[in-house]
C-alpha cells in the first residue's frame, strides 16, 4: 500500500526504514521524501512510528535484518 502517493512510498519501505532507526518523520522524509511534498501523509507516517506492533509487523513482512 502506498503511503506517500505523491513520492510513491510504501508502508513496506517505511516499515523497513523505521526498523533501520529513523524514528522521526524527519528521519522518513530525509531517507524516503515521504511528505516532502504535499504533506498528506505526515499524520498517518506519525501513527505509524507510535505503533508498537510497527516492529513486529516489520518481521512478519520478512524485513527485519
Amino acid at each position: 500500500m502506498y503511503v506517500c502517493l505523491c513520492r510513491e512510498v510504501t508502508e513496506k519501505q517505511v516499515l523497513k526504514t523505521i526498523s533501520g532507526g529513523a524514528n522521526t518523520v524527519s528521519a522518513l522524509q530525509e531517507a524516503l521524501g515521504a511528505g516532502g511534498q504535499c504533506g498528506r501523509c505526515c499524520d498517518y507516517l506519525q501513527g505509524m512510528l507510535k505503533t508498537p506492533a510497527a516492529g513486529a509487523t516489520v518481521k512478519e513482512a520478512g524485513l527485519s535484518s
